[in-house]
């Protein structure tokens, strides 16, 4: 008798082995009820409380011992734990420490059950990393068998950045809206994959900040950049 551990002591039924009966005749004993003696994961488990049935076309032709003592292996598995990682998207690398960490999603209502080591968990330098969760608290669970089960592949992706094709342009009374190089780390970005979203009015003398948008969310994050119009330079003749 074996089942996964589900934090019960519930025994499901089964048919016990049986000695006494007629060759070829249709008898046999059912273990209807009883509990496991620990709810706990663990061989050779103690039941008590155990009930009986004869079943079968020839059973009353059979009794039952008056103490049934049978022996019954009965074991309690652990359960595999399903993991969820607080992770959706690349980190953009800004030198900080950057962690990702495995919880359990499946673990028995009011159990206390931790993944307590990792590794390839933690980075600061842009790179793609795998994540292994390593280890758990509660020894009534274990951890899935296959790694791809229990890791994760996560990625810091170099920041963006933009530098205006004319950084820096004088007042003319009309507004301008000059255009922008993207780069990805050390990586030019084709123009035609991202927009420039510029204010709705740049005129004046003043810094203007502008958002830089990819056309496919996955070669950056959004991001601001700046572009300044000087004042006019007044000669006087």
């Amino acid at each position: 008798a074996s089942k996964v551990y589900d934090k019960t002591t519930d025994f499901s039924v089964v048919e016990a082995t049986i000695s006494g009966d007629v060759p070829g005749e249709d008898v046999s004993v059912n273990v209807t009820g009883g509990n496991y003696v620990s709810a706990n994961a663990g061989n050779n488990i103690g039941l008590e409380n155990l009930t009986y049935e004869l079943t079968g076309a020839d059973k009353g032709n059979y009794q039952l011992e008056a103490t049934p003592d049978p022996t019954i292996n009965a074991s309690i598995s652990q359960k595999e734990v399903s993991l969820s990682w607080n992770y959706t998207e690349p980190f953009i690398y800004d030198g900080s420490q950057k962690i990702v960490n495995a919880t359990i999603t499946n673990k028995e209502a009011g159990d206390d059950v931790n993944v307590t080591t990792h590794t390839g968990n933690s980075a600061s330098e842009v790179g793609n990393y795998k994540a292994v969760a390593q280890a758990i608290d509660n020894a009534n669970y274990k951890l899935p068998t296959d790694e791809l089960d229990r890791s994760l592949n996560w990625e810091i992706t170099a920041a963006p950045s933009a530098t205006a094709n004319t950084p820096s342009v004088s007042y003319n009374g009309e507004n301008q809206q000059p255009t922008f190089e993207v780069k990805v780390g050390e990586t030019v970005i084709d123009p035609s994959k991202y927009t420039v979203t510029y204010p709705s009015s740049s005129k004046n003398a003043d810094t203007y900040e502008v958002t830089i948008t990819a056309k496919d969310p996955s070669d950056f994050q959004a991001f601001t950049a700046e572009f300044t119009i000087d004042p006019a330079v007044i000669t006087i003749n």
